[in-house]
């Protein structure tokens, strides 16, 4: 499966008309199709612009998701350049700004994370397709920040009694594999080679779904890694729905 990995650092009008969010997965033979996924430690909140123009109506800080649905946004394919503005309507900052080419009838990821003063970004193509059997298909994105070097994690699926990801660095993301669905699972992330759990079993980190048959899902380590607990910040594991 073909990764694009970007890791960007911060870069550096009038308000906008409200744009109307854009189309959610249309003609996917001739667009391209976005997801953003925020985990940028302390993010504002911020809007997705497209060579410009707004494609957000909502904005979504840490945590936030656009479109904010188990869809993606079409847009139109080739040499794009996609901007994570804050919403200050006077000036807004750019806080990211990446510059791709996003081929037609494929489906991306821009995961954004570290802190909001030195945000980084990954840019994923991804591999969205049917198992043959009833099978989700799950990936894992090492999201955490910290300031200092922290161990690898493996990630636990207590429905399979087993690592179904291991040895992840931070700033890393795997491929899908395929996973059972239809049956709750709970997920640990350990640190390598261990069983000491990193977050605690509970729903509020989102350690525990259902997956759904032929869905696909992100699941992600974000949060500050020192920080523990059930604070805003403090490191846990969420999931996203790609597909």
């Amino acid at each position: 499966m073909p990764f694009i990995f970007f890791i960007a650092m911060i870069v550096a009008c009038k308000k906008d008309e409200f744009a109307r969010t854009v189309d959610e997965i249309k003609a996917l033979d001739t667009t391209s199709l976005i997801k953003v996924y925020n985990a940028t430690v302390s993010s504002p909140l911020t809007l997705v612009y497209i060579n410009d123009k707004k494609i957000s109506g909502t904005a979504f800080g840490y945590g936030g998701l656009f479109p904010a649905t188990t869809t993606y946004a079409a847009i139109t394919p080739g040499n794009v350049n996609i901007k994570i503005k804050d919403t200050n309507t006077v000036s807004p900052k750019v806080i990211l700004s990446i510059n791709t080419t996003l081929d037609k009838a494929k489906y991306y990821s821009v995961l954004l994370f570290d802190t909001a003063n030195k945000s980084k970004f990954m840019l994923v193509e991804d591999d969205i397709h049917r198992p043959a059997d009833s099978s989700a298909r799950i990936r894992f994105a090492n999201l955490v920040f910290s300031s200092v070097p922290v161990t690898n994690v493996d990630i636990y699926s207590q429905n399979l009694k087993k690592n179904v990801f291991t040895n992840i660095p931070r700033e890393y993301i795997t491929p899908f594999i395929d996973h059972p669905s239809k049956k709750t699972d709970t997920f640990y992330v350990r640190a390598t080679g261990t069983t000491t759990n990193l977050v605690t079993n509970n729903t509020t980190n989102a350690t525990i779904f259902t997956p759904g048959v032929h869905r696909h899902y992100t699941i992600i380590f974000r949060g500050r890694y020192q920080t523990t607990g059930t604070g805003t910040t403090a490191r846990g594991l969420t999931f996203m729905t790609n597909f």
